[in-house]
């Protein structure tokens, strides 16, 4: 799995405002902790954090997800994104505001258009 490029870490650093999760742990986690299938997903949350003003971030919980699924809370510019965990804590979806999957591409844009 590749790491996140050290000038995005470095923005993403920039913008933490706190939270549960430090802004270590939260790198940490994408980094290491992703599943294959949500790569393209952590790539296209990676660059709205490294773009965005300021973040915080929420530990894990079920509250607020209809299947009870754990997951993460990172409120980017004040809007809540989900990174959702499977049973071993390995981040396999990350959804916007919307609750639309980051990982999805439509089938008419064009690969790397995102």
């Amino acid at each position: 799995m590749a790491s996140l490029p050290n000038e995005i870490r470095d923005r993403i650093r920039n913008g933490y405002r706190g939270g549960a999760i430090p802004c270590e742990q939260l790198l940490f986690l994408l980094d290491s902790r992703v599943s294959p299938g949500a790569m393209r997903a952590r790539n296209a949350f990676a660059r709205l954090l490294a773009g965005a003003d300021s973040h915080r971030n929420i530990e894990a919980h079920t509250e607020g997800s209809r299947d009870k699924t754990k997951h993460y809370t990172v409120f980017i510019d004040n809007r809540g994104y989900h990174l959702r965990l499977d049973a071993n804590g390995v981040i396999f979806q990350i959804t916007d505001p919307g609750g639309r999957d980051l990982g999805i591409v439509q089938p008419w844009v064009a690969p790397g258009a995102h």
